[in-house]
């Protein structure tokens, strides 16, 4: 399969997964995911080596939401990642956090 192709076949195994999730989920995973590989197909200044990280860490995504990640990968960040962050990301962090956890408590997270 061309390295087009795979990215393509990649997305919709992204678009299937999210099939399963709840409907807001669904849809903003479907949006972003949407955005994501419009903006990189549409960039002329990607190299090779930023394609393959972008599949890649797209794949990570895709497989961490099958649950066919390894055991010891988890969705922590370790202490070092969390001091080498700036002030504005560490913030950002923290209101990510208090979303996901928002998301939790609301009882959004269970399946419909």
């Amino acid at each position: 399969m061309s390295g087009l192709g795979r990215v393509f076949s990649l997305y919709r195994q992204i678009l299937r997964t999210h099939q399963a999730m709840p409907s807001p989920m669904k849809e903003l995973g479907a949006t972003y995911a949407r955005e994501e590989f419009r903006a990189h197909l549409r960039s002329e200044k990607m190299t090779e080596a930023q394609w393959g990280q972008f599949v890649s860490s797209w794949q990570q995504y895709v497989d961490s939401l099958r649950g066919d990640t390894i055991a010891s990968v988890s969705g922590d960040l370790d202490e070092e990642v969390v001091e080498a962050l700036s002030p504005d990301q560490r913030q950002q962090l923290e209101r990510l956090k208090g979303e996901a956890l928002r998301f939790r408590k609301d009882g959004a997270g269970e399946s419909e």
